[in-house]
């Protein structure tokens, strides 16, 4: 007898249909993103974590891109499941957390006119690490207050 077809957990199935495809390694990240738009879970994140290893740089570079775009989205419904994700398959890892903060945090740091501003995406992103993030080292933390506390002038706020 085959398979029920009301037994369908799509988030899974589609990843091993993305993952087991011919598709080069950035289609499949942009692939997984398409379909994270319409329906976003945490697995469709984690199917890329899972593969994260593997992945070429040109991939991760497409992963980190769709990443911060979903973190600053308005609806919580794309940066929720995404900012678990990351929480518990990039920041649990002092490898991954590294390229993680390289690319999230410090690859922004350098344009410290839209970093300093006190509202728009960027400081948006980096109040919703901060959310997401859990316990990172005491440097990571120090940097991301800094940054977020920091006004247009490039004095800081005080808490």
């Amino acid at each position: 007898m085959g398979r029920d077809p009301l037994d369908v957990d799509l988030p899974h199935d589609i990843g091993d249909v993305i993952f087991d495809s011919e598709l080069d390694s950035p289609s499949k990240v942009r692939l997984t993103f398409e379909i994270y738009k319409d329906i976003p879970t945490y697995w469709l994140i984690a199917l890329i974590a899972l593969y994260w290893d593997e992945l070429p740089n040109d991939a991760k570079k497409v992963f980190w891109g769709e990443t911060k775009k979903y973190l600053s989205h308005n609806n919580l419904a794309f940066v929720n499941p995404l900012g678990y994700a990351l929480a518990v398959d990039f920041f649990e890892d002092q490898k991954r957390l590294e390229e993680a903060w390289g690319e999230l945090v410090r690859s922004n740091s350098n344009k410290r006119v839209n970093m300093r501003e006190q509202t728009g995406p960027n400081k948006q992103l980096l109040e919703r690490l901060q959310k997401f993030s859990g316990p990172l080292p005491p440097s990571y933390t120090k940097e991301l207050r800094e940054l977020i506390s920091a006004r247009p002038n490039g004095t800081r706020t005080t808490a």
